[in-house]
């Protein structure tokens, strides 16, 4: 087999794919929807201790997969029988990023790390007991040639390393029809559309709750939105949608939510991690609104931006009283408009954070 001089594998949790949400969407868009890469998904197995597998179904689960690193450790025979890469390519989530750092030592070639989230705080153990998996965390981050970081909070988070950059996730080139302004009397429209479950399974239900309770109409999209409830004619829980039928909501949608979650134990998490969905809608000509702790990125970014309208309570009421000032004042809603319009254009139109990432991976390569 003869191969690229840029040749690389993938060994990562999150793998390419248009069929799920988040990071995988964001490597599908980079490495399939723009071929030139010559790559390949190599599967390494993790293998973990039996009895520390039995513990971890039992109630003492969150306290034993804080001891991860010690009893969790990748197969490194599949090395020996394939061809060496120019690289070694993963995203910082679950143990096959671990895996990646093996495979990268073992040839000794560069590793490229994505690091999309702060993923210790959302593995599944106790908050109290992050240490070890902190730490190693940490260390792929300062083991790793590239570091793409999905925030500038992230990569300070981390600290210092000599080939860090910030990379937000890259939105679709998909084109939506603009929406007119509704009429005197008329709805005002909102799409929430992201994960329905874990940390924001509550914080969508109170919204539905209180917006069950408005003169508005809502559309409520994404994974595990089927577990949500909502009895008012004018809230819709749509699941997951097809490319067509999101086309549909969205070029209805007169705002686009995006909710962080306001758990004290999630703060490191919602601090450093960047909404994907948040660089999807800027740009598309609609309003954002942005409901989140005041420490969180989006949150954060709106104030430094004006890009998009923010509410920092825990109160799912004042979120939407806000929120519709904001839109019926002319002035208000073009400014937020306008900014987001220029931020699209420097920062976050797919064009630009894929040349970035692509002249980074070449001078991988390169060395």
């Amino acid at each position: 087999m003869s191969l690229d001089p840029s040749f690389f594998y993938i060994i990562s949790f999150v793998k390419p794919s248009n069929k799920f949400t988040g990071g995988d969407i964001v490597l599908y868009r980079h490495f399939i929807e723009r071929p030139g890469l010559q790559f390949k998904l190599l599967d390494v197995p993790i293998v973990k201790n039996s009895f520390f597998k039995r513990l971890e179904k039992t109630r003492f689960g969150s306290y034993i997969k804080s001891l991860q690193p010690f009893y969790e450790t990748a197969a490194t025979e599949l090395f020996k029988s394939i061809p060496k890469p120019a690289f070694v390519f993963t995203v910082a989530h679950d143990r096959e990023c671990f895996a990646a750092l093996k495979a990268a030592q073992y040839w000794n070639v560069p590793l490229v790390t994505v690091f999309h989230d702060w993923y210790p705080a959302s593995s599944g153990a106790h908050h109290k007991l992050l240490y070890f998996l902190n730490q190693e965390f940490k260390a792929l981050y300062k083991a790793s040639s590239l570091a793409l970081c999905v925030s500038k909070q992230m990569k300070e988070a981390l600290g210092s390393h000599p080939n860090s950059i910030v990379l937000p996730p890259i939105p679709s080139t998909a084109v939506f029809k603009q929406n007119q302004l509704p009429h005197f009397g008329q709805k005002i429209s909102l799409l929430y559309s992201g994960f329905c479950g874990g940390a924001y399974q509550q914080m969508v239900q109170d919204f539905i709750n209180r917006a069950s309770q408005k003169s508005l109409d809502l559309v409520v999209s994404g994974p595990h939105s089927q577990e949500l409830t909502a009895t008012a004619h004018h809230i819709h829980i749509a699941g997951f949608l097809g490319a067509d039928e999101f086309a549909s909501v969205f070029e209805n949608a007169a705002i686009l939510l995006v909710f962080l979650n306001f758990n004290p134990d999630k703060k490191l998490h919602f601090s450093t991690h960047f909404p994907s969905k948040l660089v999807e809608y800027v740009g598309k000509g609609k309003m954002i609104g942005i409901w989140g702790p005041s420490y969180s990125t989006a949150v954060e970014w709106a104030k430094e931006t004006g890009a998009a309208f923010y509410y920092e309570n825990n109160d799912a009421d004042g979120f939407i009283q806000g929120l519709f000032s904001a839109y019926n004042n002319d002035a208000v809603r073009e400014g937020y408009l306008q900014h987001a319009a220029l931020v699209y254009e420097k920062e976050f139109s797919p064009e630009v954070i894929d040349a970035l990432l692509k002249s980074k991976l070449a001078e991988v390569a390169d060395h």
